[in-house]
């Protein structure tokens, strides 16, 4: 593969940006039967490269349709294009490549399985024990926090959930979809520099951190708003749903409507996010966790506005992902150990129960 001109229409052209072309023409095959799953500008479809390898070709073929809309739109393409066939991360799919047509943009990536919504709808009860939920967040922590430390300037994916989390043939948790993805530039403290800092609400409603929801050209958000609904993902895989989903969606006719009411509602301070009003008091890890990515602080001394001090949320700081990657890595670590421990323990109160038995 070597990088080239792009020649896009109306006469745009994009001159090289690093990114690596594939020629599709004549060299992927789409099978129209195998459809993996919708996006907002697009179809992911099975393919495969001639030799027999097996891909997936994100196929977007309306991003012309409307003039005004389309350089936002090739822009986004192009951005998740440039992302994912540049980075190279275990727990990130791995772009192969890309192609522009006269009405359409093409994204060819790695084949995976499935998606960790996909493996949920098949539990038992809709929903994933919670050391199985724990082992696949900290392969998905891995990828984020190898995106929040890239230098000199770290990514922000945005658009975290479980239908972005995908597992490979050999069950490996990656990160997907980056067509929201920012580029962010941090200040010598840590904090996202306001200059480089996203602007604009984007993600999907009930999975946004509450900054995100209220995200202006004045209250900017950064790295932490993805630890927030990295907590989301959490809960969805222990309960089936995100956060106050069945008090906003189910049932709600028309969508949109029951999405700004839920925005409203964050805003304004509503919810409250306690994890035990989520998911079961006996999953106390999960709940240590969501008891720090729901935190409404994303720095100390933030300066007090009207809207962060009604903020939905736990008090406290947030942490940043590394800092929730070494919990989690702590509980799964510990947890054997932790089992062992409790056996143990049930063997010590049995023998005293038969010794008690034995005495009387």
């Amino acid at each position: 593969m070597a990088s080239a001109l792009q020649v896009v229409p109306t006469g745009m052209k994009w001159t090289d940006f690093g990114f690596f072309r594939l020629v599709i023409s004549g060299n992927i095959e789409l099978d129209t039967h195998e459809k993996l799953g919708n996006g907002t500008y697009g179809t992911v479809w099975k393919g495969r490269v001639c030799g027999g390898r097996e891909v997936a070709a994100k196929m977007m073929n309306n991003l012309f349709n409307n003039p005004v809309d389309q350089k936002q739109c090739l822009m986004m393409a192009m951005n998740e294009a440039r992302k994912l066939t540049t980075i190279d991360h275990e727990n990130i799919v791995k772009g192969l490549g890309f192609e522009i047509g006269r009405e359409w943009f093409m994204l060819v990536m790695e084949l995976m399985k499935e998606t960790v919504r996909n493996k949920i709808d098949r539990a038992f009860g809709q929903r994933l024990l919670e050391k199985e939920a724990l082992n696949i967040l900290q392969q998905a922590l891995e990828g984020l926090v190898y995106l929040h430390t890239l230098e000199p300037k770290p990514i922000v994916h945005r658009d975290l959930k479980c239908s972005n989390l995908l597992i490979s043939q050999r069950e490996v948790i990656k990160l997907g979809d980056f067509g929201l993805v920012h580029t962010i530039l941090p200040t010598e403290t840590g904090s996202t520099d306001p200059a480089f800092a996203p602007k604009r609400s984007c993600g999907t409603a009930l999975w946004q951190a509450p900054e995100v929801v209220a995200s202006t050209v004045n209250f900017v958000y950064g790295r932490k708003a993805d630890v927030w609904s990295i907590g989301c993902c959490l809960v969805e895989m222990l309960t089936g749903n995100p956060p106050y989903y069945k008090s906003y969606y189910k049932n709600s006719n028309p969508p949109y409507l029951e999405k700004e009411r839920w925005k409203i509602a964050v805003i304004s301070g509503q919810l409250s996010y306690k994890p035990e009003d989520f998911v079961s008091s006996s999953a106390r890890d999960a709940i240590s966790i969501l008891e720090k990515t729901f935190r409404n602080q994303t720095k100390e001394n933030a300066k007090p506005s009207i809207i962060a001090q009604r903020y939905t949320g736990l008090e406290g700081i947030r942490p940043y992902s590394w800092e929730i990657l070494a919990d989690v890595k702590d509980i799964n670590e510990l947890r054997p150990l932790r089992q062992l421990l409790a056996d143990k323990e049930k063997e010590i109160n049995d023998l005293r129960q038969q010794l008690s038995d034995k005495e009387k």
